[in-house]
């Protein structure tokens, strides 16, 4: 298991396809399983793994580079979506969706190719669920000698446990992601439905549909500044406090899904900024001050939480950012230690009895079998601000 027992005894195909079927399988069940070293190990390592992977495969001298050409064609299938036709199971018609675009690079008639379509589909099915099943006990049980890694970057946020979720959520994605086998969060929360992830990512894309016009729309407001040779010290202020950092804002609440938009905000940003008239010593205190005050508002996390519509509840709202990178955990604790309102509705009180709440539960859940990544750095950062001490916790 896994890889013996991708085909069903029913499943029917030509007989000269076989080959390509078994490899088309094996390449699928590899991706799910780089899907889930990328989710526990973080992108550096999985990437490291992917290209072994791909050296050994396609080594040989026939050109063909089928795992290369494969893979590309499962992440093709996956950003298309599930076909339109084919049964009720979205997860059944991605497969089908892997299937046509395996077929694309594989030289037969279109009649072969629309005799395979069906069998092929089963059969990668049948390996994917195969691969789900299979998998996850076997990365639980995997770690690196550490000299192999040591300059490579490790993943700290909590990404789930299976591989459905996008590699940039939205808010609300992010949120069902977050609470995804995680023994922190109820029992009932822990397995979100298809139907709650499609409606999340529904309410994702509406937000950064609609981010995305006021963006566009406030490039051609601020055109003319930029072609300016240089802004007043007021006007610029003014700018950026009331156009350009509500939708910073905006972004940062919709969370990486909108990462394309904030960098566009904060690239304008910076233009305007390098336009201002006159080096006085005031204007300097007031355009750094300004860049401070944007760097805690485009903080994806408190952003997240502040947001009215806010999927995370005010009770789970540090067990929730435990679930994000050291780093955000981190700066998310300066933040309230400085007291500052970027840090929302949360009072420092609140804060503090939520720490202790978490430590405990996140202590009781690694007893129960739960690794939370970088979970004794994160936990020192919380100790550290409910005791009202400064951390020496390293990212």
């Amino acid at each position: 298991m896994p890889f013996q027992e991708w085909r069903k005894p029913d499943v029917q195909f030509p007989s000269e396809a076989d080959a390509m079927v078994a490899l088309g399988c094996e390449c699928y069940q590899l991706r799910i399983f780089v899907d889930l070293l990328q989710q526990r190990f973080g992108s550096p390592i999985a990437k490291l793994v992917e290209n072994s992977f791909s050296t050994i495969m396609d080594s040989d001298s026939s050109g063909i580079e089928f795992f290369a050409r494969a893979d590309a064609a499962i992440l093709r299938a996956r950003a298309l979506g599930p076909t339109q036709d084919g049964p009720n199971d979205p997860e059944l018609r991605l497969d089908l969706q892997v299937a046509d675009q395996m077929q694309a690079f594989v030289g037969e008639s279109e009649e072969k190719k629309a005799a395979l379509r069906l069998p092929l589909a089963q059969c990668l099915g049948f390996s994917r669920i195969s691969a789900q099943a299979f998998f996850p006990d076997v990365i639980a049980k995997i770690d690196f000698d550490p000299a192999s890694i040591a300059f490579v970057p490790r993943e700290t946020a909590y990404r789930g446990t299976t591989n459905r979720w996008r590699p940039a959520p939205g808010c609300f994605e992010r949120h069902l992601q977050r609470k995804e086998g995680n023994l922190l969060f109820p029992v009932s929360e822990q397995q979100p439905s298809d139907g709650a992830l499609n409606a999340a990512r529904s309410r994702d894309e509406d937000d950064v549909e609609k981010l995305k016009a006021d963006v566009t729309a406030l490039g051609k407001t601020l055109a003319g500044y930029l072609n300016q040779e240089g802004i007043p010290g007021g006007i610029l202020a003014d700018l950026l406090h009331y156009k350009v950092q509500p939708l910073m804002a905006r972004s940062a609440a919709i969370g990486e899904l909108a990462n394309a938009q904030l960098r566009a905000l904060q690239q304008l940003n910076e233009e305007l900024m390098k336009g201002a008239v006159g080096s006085n010593e005031e204007l300097a205190e007031s355009l750094e001050a300004i860049r401070k005050g944007q760097h805690d508002l485009c903080n994806l996390f408190l952003a997240q939480a502040s947001r009215e519509d806010t999927p995370i509840a005010s009770e789970n709202f540090i067990l929730a950012l435990l679930c994000e990178s050291t780093d955000t955990v981190k700066e998310a604790m300066e933040i309230f230690s400085r007291g500052d309102a970027a840090a929302g509705a949360q009072a420092r009180g609140d804060v503090q009895a939520l720490c202790n709440e978490a430590i405990g539960r996140v202590t009781e859940a690694a007893k129960q079998g739960f690794e939370l990544p970088a979970a004794e750095e994160k936990l020192g950062l919380l100790a550290a601000y409910s005791k009202g001490t400064e951390s020496t916790a390293s990212a």
